[in-house]
């Protein structure tokens, strides 16, 4: 169960948990959808130092750009955007059996660490700046 009192973006869909801060359809504003989200999100990140950010499937994105490969180096260029900043946290949750290859390549290749987590639960460290990696994490 999700806290009520979680802030978060809602980028479409149907959900209705916690507290809606900043609401864009990506179907109503394809076209702008990009510039207007990473100009907010830049705003508050400035007036909100300290926060952490969960993304959730950004992949489902994709699609409604019909796989446009500026819009996937876009889309990946917000995550990286915050890469070095010790004030920043991200995590990302990435289907990658639906995602498109392009996108998830330069995700891997961006970012510091990256983590598998299979259907079964085992957690498999993929890249990582330490001597970790390749660590199998097992579900307790």
């Amino acid at each position: 169960m999700v806290p009520t009192h979680v802030k978060r973006i809602k980028a479409g869909g149907v959900s209705e948990w916690g507290e809606v801060i900043f609401e864009i359809d990506p179907h109503k504003d394809p076209g702008i959808f990009l510039s207007r989200f990473s100009n907010w999100a830049a705003r508050y990140y400035l007036n909100n130092p300290g926060t952490v950010s969960v993304v959730m499937n950004p992949e489902r994105l994709i699609p409604l750009q019909n796989n446009n490969p500026r819009f996937i180096i876009s889309l990946t260029n917000l995550g990286v955007a915050f890469i070095g900043n010790p004030k920043r946290r991200t995590f990302y949750f990435v289907n990658t059996d639906l995602a498109d290859r392009r996108y998830v390549a330069l995700l891997e290749e961006a970012f510091i660490r990256v983590m598998r987590i299979d259907n079964d639960g085992r957690t498999v460290i993929a890249k990582s700046p330490g001597e970790d990696e390749g660590a199998s994490l097992e579900p307790v």
